[in-house]
């Protein structure tokens, strides 16, 4: 082989790599939208004020296929974070990380078909499977071994989602098994892919054969029991800036026995619900006004959704002079959260997860887990932080 011939082979052999790099370079990456992920809460800001931006959420694979097929034994954290070998060091996605912070995205029934979607970004084929655990503690990791316990179905049956090789948004619906009810369960997509070339079990070698890159996401979620009653209430997807409306469903939790309808919240007891209706964004939705008036009197009364024209009278009352108003917590030097405790505080709405107003008497309202939820660990401040948010279910929580 002459100088000219090995300059042609060196030359194509480069250009063949150089096309797969660029190949690998732009494969496959998704969200979980709905029910929002941990890691997707920012994209809902009406929803979900200050939460803690994670620009690669669409990129929660493991650490890469070669990293978790072949340095890690195939391990990964349940929402996609990269497995690190003996560490103790929380997961950034996993109670007690950067993300979770144990906020509860929706509330659904037992045996309640949901909307899910999910956003791909850039193709990479293989499939789709959902799992749900019933943690009921916000403070402790759910574990595989609990999600594997719970795998969903499609409204059609099947547990596998094959959606082709299209970007975009993918909408299915998935239903919860009717025997779970929990204050918090961990949603947990998975994505298997099926473009990296691998050899099967059998010995076959093809293109989405053995092992292949995994995305996951998860989000926090509740589950009534379906005994009560069940309404759809909608939701605005503000998620790149798409303003489509969707619908979710809304559960009313049904009082245990044990617990005394006096455990409302004092605001839930001194309001005239009949004076809730929706709020400006959802004024014109069919159903609204009485939804809030039913909801709002058990204790579920999400400010995004309803409006009660006693509040003033029941909320704690705008700030005073010479109170100051400032972003606390995880939130704390966000200048965006800055301005925000500043303008809702004054508003009357002023969570201590979020703000801190300092210069008067404090106007916090203290929040705690009541009835057999007593006995649940992490059940005060799952209490503390999703009752400051509109969700405070009166079967679970009371706020003096």
């Amino acid at each position: 082989m002459n100088e000219g011939e090995k300059m042609v082979k060196t030359t194509s052999y480069l250009f063949v790599v150089l096309v797969v790099t660029s190949f690998r370079a732009s494969s496959g990456h998704g969200r979980l939208l709905e029910p929002p992920s941990r890691s997707s809460l920012w994209r809902f800001p009406n929803q979900f004020p200050g939460a803690v931006p994670n620009y690669d959420d669409n990129g929660l694979n493991c650490g890469g296929r070669s990293y978790q097929h072949f340095s890690v034994d195939g391990n990964c954290g349940i929402c996609g974070d990269k497995w690190i070998k003996g560490s103790n060091v929380h997961r950034p996605h996993e109670a007690g990380g950067k993300y979770a912070k144990g906020i509860i995205t929706r509330h659904y029934g037992n045996s309640d078909v949901i909307n899910v979607t999910i956003q791909v970004t850039a193709s990479h084929k293989g499939y789709f499977e959902f799992r749900i655990c019933p943690n009921n503690d916000v403070t402790k990791p759910a574990t595989q071994d609990c999600l594997n316990g719970h795998l969903l179905s499609l409204e059609d049956g099947s547990t596998k989602f094959y959606y082709g090789a299209k970007t975009g948004f993918y909408h299915m619906r998935v239903r919860l098994p009717g025997n779970v009810v929990c204050s918090q369960c961990v949603f947990q997509w998975k994505w298997t892919t099926g473009n990296s070339w691998g050899v099967s079990p059998s010995g076959e070698g093809c293109v989405g054969c053995g092992p292949q890159e995994e995305f996951y996401g998860c989000s926090d979620i509740s589950i009534g029991d379906n005994s009560a009653s069940f309404d759809i209430i909608p939701t605005v997807n503000d998620a790149e800036n798409e303003k489509t409306t969707t619908t979710t469903t809304a559960a009313t939790t049904t009082l245990n026995s044990s617990v005394e309808v006096k455990n409302r919240t004092t605001a839930d007891v001194l309001r005239n619900t009949s004076s809730c209706h929706g709020s400006e964004t959802y004024k014109n939705t069919d159903g609204i006004d009485d939804w809030c008036s039913k909801h709002c009197a058990m204790g579920d009364c999400p400010k995004s959704h309803c409006v009660c024209s006693d509040e003033e009278s029941t909320e704690q009352p705008a700030e005073q002079p010479g109170e100051q108003c400032h972003a606390a917590g995880v939130f704390a030097n966000d200048p965006a959260m800055e301005g925000w405790c500043v303008n809702n505080c004054r508003g009357g709405f002023c969570p201590r997860t979020h703000c801190s107003c300092v210069g008067d008497e404090p106007r916090t309202v203290a929040c705690m887990a009541v009835g057999v939820w007593t006995a649940i660990s992490g059940m005060n401040e799952w209490c503390e932080l999703n009752c400051q948010l509109g969700f405070c279910p009166a079967s679970h929580c009371l706020c003096v």
